[in-house]
């Protein structure tokens, strides 16, 4: 380590790392950094990840079992590029965790998808799969193939905004983190949800993404099998939780 104000130029050259402060403490506050970016990319990676992956396994089950597809490529377009982006965009910038410091230096050689990660992804996607498939078949067959794939369409979405609050820790339950601690993020949650109401009825754009407006018995619907993206990110949690206390 050299002093960048004070050092000499041969400790500059030859140096693994250099204090532009000439202050030891800027090590610990780069760490602290260092360990909210690594935080927020998880956070943002664990979002996307099982939002998309669930979507794929959804296709993926439709197709095998013989029934139209829950989706249109224009839909799949919007849910990955403007629905899933502000809310991964807004985990980005999560304030840092109050035990980010507490925790022993990380293995460089490890998968930033640990064992936390995958387990919360594992139980966010099934229970995707298993609210959006029955809504699906159900709406398909007594209300037609338009309405079905617009309600998907929407208990996907609203699945997700819940999905993000989840997604503020990986580790820790939502009712320690709290729905506010984010500002970014209730923003962008609200900014996706006008979105998506205004392709579902506005005629105009309801055209283009094959969609039909929705009555509010679909919602009730929609806002009740979408929620149960919370507790199945909790069951999640508290399975890795007691995985870390056993070793």
């Amino acid at each position: 380590i050299a002093m960048g104000i004070s050092g000499t130029d041969i400790s500059l050259e030859t140096s693994d790392m250099i204090l532009t402060d000439d202050n030891f403490s800027s090590i610990v506050s780069a760490l602290e950094e260092g360990r909210t970016i690594l935080d927020n990319i998880t956070k943002y990676l664990t979002y996307l990840l099982s939002s998309n992956i669930g979507e794929l396994l959804l296709i993926f089950l439709t197709s095998l079992l013989g029934f139209p597809l829950p989706l249109v490529a224009i839909q799949i377009l919007w849910i990955n590029l403007v629905t899933d982006g502000l809310p991964a965009l807004a985990l980005g910038v999560h304030p840092p965790e109050p035990d980010r410091m507490k925790r022993p230096p990380r293995n460089n050689q490890e998968s930033i998808l640990d064992i936390n990660v995958k387990i919360l992804i594992t139980f966010v996607v099934i229970s995707m799969v298993l609210i959006t498939l029955p809504i699906f078949v159900w709406y398909e067959s007594t209300q037609g193939l338009v309405k079905a794939q617009t309600m998907v369409f929407t208990t996907i979405i609203m699945f997700e905004m819940y999905n993000s609050f989840n997604c503020q820790s990986v580790k820790y339950s939502l009712k320690k983190i709290g729905f506010t601690s984010n500002k970014f993020l209730i923003m962008s949650v609200i900014a996706s949800i006008l979105l998506h109401l205004s392709i579902i009825y506005v005629d105009a754009f309801s055209s283009i993404f094959h969609v039909v407006p929705l009555t509010v018995y679909d919602w009730i619907i929609v806002i009740f099998f979408s929620s149960i993206a919370i507790p199945a990110a909790e069951s999640g949690k508290f399975l890795s939780s007691r995985l870390r206390k056993s070793n």
